[in-house]
């Protein structure tokens, strides 16, 4: 799949600017205020983690060191990072330009629509708004992700930031003949990957149903090539 640069921003600067123009209702904001030590201290761990593959390692807990509860952090990706005119819309935004010529990184060919938490918010509130766990992604990948957790490192998908799955050509493609022909998709073990990383390629292209999203696409192109050379055979 694609691999991104990781985002450079100051996650206590996109603290501050989500809860710059905050009203305190219900106490969300002084309560995320002091939590920000905490919140600022994971996401460098977290950082730490990844480089390590060791994400796996961090445990779900709704309620965070300071007090931030998991709906203030719901509220707070929800209102303040991913609205519209908010301040911290400006870092969603950038995020998603992450993504070289828009195509989203886990599937390597639909159009970026939007932002996946790599641990689902819902489960992680504690990295709502952690630059290093939101990715670029089209709408499909997604919601084909939802709520996944890993339960062992051979189940984890490839996070775009950390892992490069870009030195070997690993996806290959059979071509059925059938009328219409079609094609199937499959992975392959490169010769110097080892058990895991293959497991992990093979769990990726499986959960974001790759064969059948690349299936068309490669039929519409290799049809669409036939049409060329006939064509310039007709020419001739």
């Amino acid at each position: 799949m694609i691999k991104l640069k990781k985002p450079i921003y100051n996650q206590e600067n996109i603290i501050d600017d989500c809860i710059s123009n905050m009203r305190d209702k219900n106490s969300t904001k002084s309560r995320v205020v002091s939590s920000k030590n905490e919140i600022v201290s994971k996401s460098k761990e977290y950082d730490e983690l990844a480089q390590k593959g060791q994400l796996g390692t961090l445990r779900e807990y709704e309620n965070i060191k300071g007090g931030a509860t998991k709906s203030d952090m719901l509220i707070l990706y929800d209102q303040k990072f991913a609205r519209k005119e908010q301040g911290g819309r400006k870092y969603y935004d950038a995020i998603k330009l992450l993504a070289p010529y828009g195509r989203c990184p886990l599937c390597g060919q639909r159009e970026v629509k939007t932002l996946d938490h790599y641990l689902p918010k819902s489960k992680f509130p504690l990295y709502a708004v952690t630059p290093y766990n939101l990715i670029p992604a089209c709408s499909d990948c997604n919601k084909d992700k939802f709520n996944d957790v890993s339960i062992c490192r051979e189940k984890e998908t490839i996070h775009p930031y950390y892992d490069d799955f870009t030195d070997e050509v690993w996806i290959k493609a059979k071509m059925i003949e059938e009328d219409p022909i079609t094609f199937e998709f499959y992975v392959k073990k490169p010769k110097n990957w080892d058990d895991l990383k293959y497991k992990r390629a093979c769990y990726h292209f499986e959960k974001f149903g790759l064969n059948k999203l690349y299936k068309p696409y490669a039929c519409e192109m290799f049809t669409g090539c036939l049409q060329d050379v006939y064509q310039d055979c007709v020419d001739c």
